[in-house]
């Protein structure tokens, strides 16, 4: 529990300086690019992120999974590692082939990228593979705060990448190219996660040979139930931008990336829950199910508590700190922000029941909870977009994050035997309130007196059903400030 809270701590607050950054970022590639630059770039993107998600990712929770539980034995990962980068190594050939011969023009048809920029989709790829090795190292190893100051270091490269960027287009009066930018992104990335990963395999002293076939086949046996998933994740994630492709033009794809990408680093604060709290339940799930019982029934609604409020405190000013980033161009994105804020409080939920499903095993059954969420997705996405446009797709979003967040608290509660009513009721006072002030739109005096009401009633039913009792805040502010 301390390591939980400790790494938590930091990975969250990198997260906090972060992301204003991102938000500041986004600002400046908004006014670079444009709507219809930003929809070209959501594009070659979404095509990346698509090969990824084909080819490699699924992969990836069983190297975090055994890799931590190796090092937790060993202090080595050279078991994990091997059986692992005949696949890798095999995956980058084969994503290559597909993307440059582009069979049936199926990059085109889908996603609207044309021949000449299928190079960034396979580049992008390239990219995502070097981020994911090296957050997976770090992450193994419980080197949480290194991969904290990593991410920011990212940000702030990114940002002043952009700044130059815009500081040229004004001196200038021109307009640069999606994929100059695009360049400059993947330059500064993968020179930065590339160096922490290598610096992180010599300090580990891998020895590279080919893994065992057991190994392998181990591998894939763990892995190849979760490929399904993580498809359906992708269309849960990229679907709508690419349908919005197929209804509408690059500009309406602009503008719902822009709210989207606004939403997704707010999104984003909670996933250190899910990374800080993975070793441990590795090692407390050997220790018997009690011990995953306690941390749904205290420490779920102990940092769900925490996390809500701090979304209440911020809903109210969405949409005016939106425009503000954005600017006017971006306007009509506002109303988008404000439906998919919907989704915030739940956040907290997923991350921290999700990695008990590949503790427990039961990745099909994760398998499943996420075709439904990208069939939900997918389903109002098709029945709404026609009607209201990407106002549709953005409710399409929010009903299927919601509906899964649910689930997931659901399902680990009746698989566990866990009481997490306390987790529900502050959950649903919550998800009530934004719901209220999505509905009376973007008066934030309205919409800061209800999130004022609503964090006074959380506090009084986390006082009488002890949800973070005193003795927790000591120990937290301890562990922290130690």
């Amino acid at each position: 529990m301390t390591n939980i809270i400790k790494s938590t701590f930091w990975l969250t607050l990198s997260k906090l300086i972060i992301v204003p950054v991102a938000i500041g970022s986004l600002s400046l590639l908004g006014r670079i690019l444009g709507p219809d630059g930003m929809g070209q770039w959501a594009l070659i993107i979404a095509s990346g992120s698509f090969m990824s998600i084909i080819f490699i990712n699924w992969l990836q929770p069983y190297y975090v999974r055994y890799g931590c539980e190796e090092y937790h034995l060993s202090m080595h990962i050279d078991e994990t590692w091997n059986s692992r980068w005949p696949m890798l190594l095999l995956s980058i050939i084969i994503c290559g082939i597909v993307t440059f011969t582009d069979p049936g023009g199926i990059f085109h048809s889908f996603f609207g990228v044309q021949k000449a920029n299928l190079i960034w989709t396979f580049l992008y790829f390239i990219y995502i593979v070097i981020l994911l090795e090296a957050q997976a190292i770090h992450q193994i190893v419980d080197r949480l705060n290194s991969l904290a100051k990593l991410q920011f270091l990212v940000a702030i490269s990114v940002l002043i990448l952009y700044l130059c960027f815009y500081s040229y287009v004004r001196l200038k009066v021109v307009q640069i190219e999606v994929q100059s930018v695009l360049a400059g992104f993947l330059m500064v990335n993968v020179l930065i996660w590339i160096v922490a990963a290598i610096g992180k395999a010599k300090q580990l002293k891998i020895q590279l040979r080919v893994g065992r076939l057991s190994s392998i086949l181990k591998m894939l046996s763990y892995s190849w139930p979760l490929f399904l998933g993580f498809i359906v994740g992708y269309f849960s994630d990229w679907g709508d931008q690419v349908l919005i492709k197929l209804f509408y033009d690059n500009r309406q794809v602009g503008i719902y990336q822009a709210a989207y990408s606004f939403f997704i680093p707010l999104l984003g604060l909670c996933s250190p829950l899910s990374m800080s709290t993975m070793p441990s339940l590795v090692v407390a799930s050997s220790e018997g199910k009690e011990q995953i019982i306690n941390y749904m029934e205290t420490t779920v609604p102990g940092f769900s508590l925490f996390w809500i409020i701090f979304i209440l405190i911020l809903t109210p000013f969405l949409p005016s700190v939106f425009v503000l980033v954005l600017g006017d161009s971006f306007r009509e994105a506002a109303n988008i922000i404000m439906i998919l804020a919907v989704a915030l409080p739940g956040a907290v939920i997923s991350n921290m029941c999700a990695n008990l499903y590949f503790i427990q095993g039961r990745t099909v059954r994760n398998t499943v909870i996420m075709a439904g969420m990208t069939a939900i997705n997918v389903g109002f996405s098709l029945l709404l977009l026609p009607e209201i446009g990407i106002i549709g797709a953005a409710i399409a979003t929010t009903i299927s994050y919601v509906s899964c967040q649910s689930y997931f608290l659901m399902d680990q509660s009746r698989y566990l035997g866990a009481d997490s009513s306390r987790t529900w009721l502050i959950y649903a006072i919550a998800l009530g309130i934004v719901v209220l002030q999505t509905w009376v739109g973007g008066d934030w005096v309205f919409n800061g007196f209800s999130s004022l009401i609503a964090v006074c009633i959380i506090l009084t039913a986390a006082y009488y059903w002890d949800i973070v009792n005193r003795e927790r805040l000591i120990e937290l502010k301890g562990i922290i400030w130690k």
